[in-house]
């Protein structure tokens, strides 16, 4: 047994212990009708953070702060209605995976794990939309059919599925962490961030754990087309997380050339090239991608790809 293997497994029972003895519960372990769990939208808590591509632009900033904290709430709908988007791809790709996985495995008892992890932040994802009173946006047409295609290659080339998690825990987690430092911050956003920060360190170590076990698999083929999958990835999925989409931009008359502005301008790229940091260096080490090449493809908002 080589020593990657090896230690996978002494991974896999770490992580099955302790998912084992603690997992969080969407309305068992938040106190949803705690007066101070409400979402009042005079919190000034609710302000995007100069970390935001929008919050950092001069137009976000030269609102009143009544229009800002209403527009970082919403913006916020957003970003919690792609992580349940994001989560429920995750779970269906998981899924396939593990209908393939032998009895008595570790990694099947992990999986079932992480999938219901997975389903109680979405429900505690769902239940805080749902408190808004705000309709965030779903996954336009073109990447809902991207989504079905994921999952149906998910059970043949599990790879995705790990590449897919990998990058969007990332991004998620990194996001959450740096809002959880900043004060001020809405009591249920702590409480949300904070649970789901703490259960997708074990899940990013599994997707890390899971991808570095099986690259011995791959052809040259298989590389290309993972590295091509990685490289559009981490700016389509990193641009749909945090850009502004068409809603926000109709609903609080955002102009063109502000979300020109937040699309090309350095903070995004910034962000991502921080919350993407190690998963660039897994993507080179291994192969996926050149030493050359761009951090970051081209970004372009998700209303614009979705029509190439």
């Amino acid at each position: 047994m080589s020593d990657v293997v090896a230690s996978y497994g002494q991974l896999l029972d770490r992580l099955n212990r302790s998912s084992a003895k603690k997992q969080y519960q969407a309305f068992k372990d938040i106190a949803w009708d705690d007066p101070e769990m409400a979402v009042e939208v005079s919190d000034p808590g609710w302000e995007l953070t100069a970390e935001d591509p929008l919050g950092a632009d001069d137009w976000y900033r030269r609102r009143p702060p009544d229009e800002r904290r209403r527009i970082g709430l919403s913006k916020t709908a957003d970003m919690i209605k792609m992580a349940i988007e994001f989560e429920n791809v995750l779970q269906r790709g998981l899924l396939q995976y593990a209908a393939t996985l032998p009895n008595r495995s570790a990694e099947l008892t992990y999986l079932y794990h992480e999938i219901a992890e997975e389903t109680q932040h979405t429900l505690m994802f769902q239940e805080f939309i749902n408190r808004t009173g705000i309709d965030p946006e779903a996954f336009p047409g073109r990447l809902d059919r991207s989504r079905q295609r994921f999952i149906r290659a998910s059970s043949s080339f599990p790879h995705i599925v790990f590449t897919e998690a990998l990058v969007g825990e990332e991004i998620f987690d990194h996001i959450q962490r740096r809002r959880l430092k900043i004060e001020p911050i809405p009591p249920i956003l702590r409480v949300l961030f904070t649970i789901h920060v703490t259960e997708e360190a074990r899940h990013k170590s599994f997707a890390r754990a899971w991808l570095r076990t099986h690259m011995d698999v791959l052809t040259d083929a298989d590389r290309r087309l993972l590295g091509r999958y990685l490289n559009v990835l981490t700016g389509a999925l990193g641009a749909r997380i945090l850009l502004p989409g068409n809603r926000l931009k109709e609903e609080f008359g955002i102009p063109d050339a502000v979300m020109a502005r937040v699309t090309e301008g350095p903070v995004l790229v910034d962000v991502l090239t921080r919350a993407l940091a190690q998963v660039i260096a897994f993507g080179r080490k291994h192969r996926l991608l050149s030493e050359t090449a761009a951090i970051l493809p081209t970004i372009r908002r998700p209303e614009a790809a979705e029509s190439h």
